[in-house]
């Protein structure tokens, strides 16, 4: 299977059409959330174009949380979005970004190995140190992921929806953690500043 053809990254989830039609409103939802932040504090242009990493993120979301894959050709495409918004940072923000990383992508992998964390799991990891490129603001992100996840399991366990044996994908709520810890840097930064 080629690493960008249809079965690779849709995973048979969503067509192409309803692929793009997802990520055009999450296109327009970045533009809404850049539009409230710039209200509320000028943004860089590093900034600007780091949140559309939530693009891919999301469709791979919405992926994993049917199939449990989150689909590599889109991990890449998060990754190349936060590389090129660090262009526009100074260099010491970069290898910060690029240490965060390798960090957190070392995390992932080591978590893989003894645990049920899958590796997909664990190449996002690297993409969201290199999206967030602060240690605290992941810390945050994973804090926020395992509380939803657990939350949500043990919800599925009082419904009678799953069973101690059942998997939930984690991706989705790593990403939404993610997402919630950069939104929420950027209203601390503006309330702070």
């Amino acid at each position: 299977m080629a690493f960008f053809s249809y079965e690779r990254i849709l995973r048979g989830v969503l067509s192409w059409r309803q692929a793009a039609v997802f990520s055009a409103l999450l296109c327009v939802l970045c533009l809404a959330i850049l539009f409230h932040m710039n209200r509320l504090d000028s943004l860089t242009l590093s900034a600007s174009v780091s949140v559309f990493v939530l693009v891919p993120l999301a469709l791979a979301a919405l992926i994993d949380s049917v199939c449990h894959i989150l689909p590599d050709p889109l991990l890449l495409f998060a990754a190349v979005i936060a590389l090129v918004s660090l262009l526009f940072s100074p260099w010491e923000d970069i290898v910060h970004a690029f240490l965060n990383a390798g960090v957190f992508l070392a995390i992932g992998l080591a978590m893989s190995r003894i645990s049920s964390f899958g590796r997909g799991d664990a190449k996002l990891m690297g993409v969201l140190g290199l999206w967030l490129a602060n240690p605290i603001m992941v810390c945050v992100a994973l804090l926020l992921a395992f509380v939803g996840a657990g939350l949500f399991a043990l919800l599925l366990l009082v419904l009678r929806r799953a069973k101690l044996r059942s998997s939930i994908a984690l991706g989705p709520w790593l990403i939404a953690g993610s997402f919630l810890s950069y939104v929420l840097n950027f209203m601390s930064a503006s309330i702070s500043g």
